[in-house]
């Protein structure tokens, strides 16, 4: 048997964005043969781990004034996924965020552990 008849999608890569697209495509899918995440790395999210000075810092509220080199295209990208779809989305999945002074998005538990977990 391959792995194509085995799961319906392959991600390679389960740092941050293949985790995220991992959990959209299971939740889009339903019921099916799954979704299975490739990773070199000894454990999936191991970069998590050591953002935001091990706190995970997932998001600013502030993104949209920040300066960029290219603002043409962050722009419309952060328009279209902002601060609202990203607590939107943590929040599907249980995990409370706090916003620091600086309009920094962290877990509420201070710990990117709770992000991976």
């Amino acid at each position: 048997m391959t792995i194509t008849e085995t799961f319906d999608l392959v991600i390679v890569g389960a740092g941050a964005s293949g985790l995220a697209a991992g959990i959209a495509a299971c939740r889009a899918r339903g019921a099916g043969r799954g979704v299975l995440l490739l990773e070199r790395m000894p454990r999936a999210g191991k970069k998590l781990l050591a953002t935001g000075n091990g706190r995970c810092n997932l998001g600013n509220r502030h993104a949209l004034a920040h300066p960029y080199h290219q603002k043409e295209f962050a722009t419309p990208a952060l328009r279209q996924c902002g601060t609202e779809a990203l607590e939107k989305f943590f929040d599907s999945l249980g995990l409370a965020l706090h916003e620091d002074t600086e309009g920094r998005l962290y877990p509420r538990s201070n710990m990117a552990a709770s992000v991976l977990d």
